[in-house]
């Protein structure tokens, strides 16, 4: 080969390396991994090792009343997961100022649960849940799981939304749930699985009522506790995007 030729040709491989790496470079300047994102705008981040703890850094941590035995979690790791039966036991951390949502606010949940099929009413996961005669009806969100359809239910500001399929007996799922600008979302395992957007009316919010794992807030019946295994709370306060829901249903 001709040395002007060959000397050419070296110059178009540098430039093309040259600019593969640089084109590289930009695009993932921006490109923050998900790990180190998720402790941005967190609330709440029970880990349900054994207590009610808040590893958050916010001391929204919550006390166990009742009987709520450890159990194994979702990778078999013994103590590492919280296991509630009906009225026997829950987690009250007491209400938080930070999960009153108004409809301007914004609010996602994440959680790892496996129910099993023991249910009488409306088994709840989450919730600072407000009841009282309208105007004021069902203030602030809860999760839970519908009895008679076996869905997931994600209530706010009396809206529901519930989760496209049936949530199965005796398998971890992972649930994400949020509400922004009255729009609600929920994902299952990491998918997409049902929006709803709220209409202009507004109820008047009550106030006061605690967050809780395992139990409705302010409850007076004892038909809508949790039964089933509950891991991994986390609570922001704003939406999370698809790659870090990724991240946490994939741990």
């Amino acid at each position: 080969m001709p040395i002007f030729k060959k000397s050419m040709k070296i110059k178009y491989i540098l430039i093309l390396a040259t600019t593969l790496l640089l084109a590289n470079a930009c695009s993932g300047e921006n490109d923050t991994p998900p790990a180190d994102t998720l402790g941005n705008g967190l609330i709440i981040k029970a880990l349900l090792d054994g207590d009610g703890r808040d590893s958050s850094g916010n001391g929204n941590g919550g006390d166990i009343i009742g009987d709520v035995p450890t159990t194994g979690d979702r990778n078999g790791l013994a103590s590492s997961a919280m296991s509630f039966e009906e009225s026997k036991g829950y987690i009250d951390f007491g209400n938080i100022k930070e999960l009153e949502i108004g409809y301007e606010d914004a609010i996602t949940a994440s959680v790892w649960i496996k129910h099993d099929d023991a249910q009488l009413e409306w088994d709840t996961i989450l919730n600072q849940f407000f009841r009282a005669a309208g105007p004021s009806a069902e203030g602030r969100f809860y999760l839970g799981i519908n009895s008679y359809n076996k869905k997931a239910s994600w209530r706010v500001f009396g809206n529901i939304l519930e989760s496209a399929i049936a949530i199965p007996d005796g398998e971890w799922t992972h649930i994400v749930v949020d509400y922004k600008d009255k729009k609600m979302s929920m994902y299952i395992n990491g998918y997409p699985s049902s929006k709803l957007d709220l209409d202009d009316s507004q109820l008047g919010l009550g106030s006061g009522a605690p967050f809780q794992i395992g139990r409705m807030s302010m409850a007076t019946d004892t038909t809508s506790g949790f039964n089933g295994s509950i891991d991994d709370v986390y609570i922001y306060d704003r939406i999370l995007d698809q790659m870090e829901i990724d991240h946490l249903s994939q741990r």
